[in-house]
């Protein structure tokens, strides 16, 4: 079931991408689906993924959050024809297809930086301009603060991690001295 609501939020993300054919568009689309995602909570995805609510409200509730974040009309008209068709059950498998399309088109990294307390805006600056530097690209750098890292850091960058925290050179360091002994 989980791989057909996939293939379904792929097929109506391609679908809405490949209409978006200026990077100013996309970017603009990219902004609302940011919004809409932010907006989305899994109270609100189990509301509409219910058979039991009619389409006519889904849509009506589609209309009115496009209404709100002020949509572009290709994006309001697939958040219709999700809801007409009662489809709402993909809608954030479709906006987090949506977005890596766009990311990829525009050029867009987004970068997981996992650090053991807050950062200064400066020194967040920094960090950011450095991968932008390093990946070539625009970042859009998420910061999570786990109070469990001692010192250090994790970067995620898609499928790829690179930790840096004080705890894993530690095991590094202890597999290479048992390793050596």
């Amino acid at each position: 079931m989980q791989g057909n609501k996939s293939i379904v939020a792929k097929r109506y993300a391609r679908a809405l991408f490949e209409c978006l054919e200026t990077p100013a568009l996309a970017a603009q689309v990219l902004e609302q689906t940011e919004l809409i995602l932010r907006v989305l909570t899994p109270e609100i995805e189990s509301f509409l993924s219910k058979e039991s609510v009619g389409a006519e409200i889904k849509s009506s509730l589609v209309l009115d959050l496009s209404k709100a974040i002020k949509a572009d009309s290709l994006l309001e008209r697939s958040l219709v024809l999700l809801a007409d068709r009662n489809r709402l059950g993909v809608l954030r498998a479709f906006l987090m297809d949506l977005r890596s399309r766009i990311d990829a088109k525009l050029g867009i990294k987004r970068v997981e930086y996992v650090v053991s307390e807050g950062m200064a805006p400066g020194d967040l600056a920094a960090v950011q301009n450095g991968l932008a530097e390093a990946l070539g690209g625009t970042v859009r750098l998420s910061v999570v603060v786990d109070p469990n890292l001692l010192a250090g850091c994790i970067l995620r960058i898609g499928n790829l991690v690179a930790d840096l925290s004080l705890r894993t050179r530690i095991m590094q360091m202890r597999e290479s001295l048992s390793v050596g002994a």
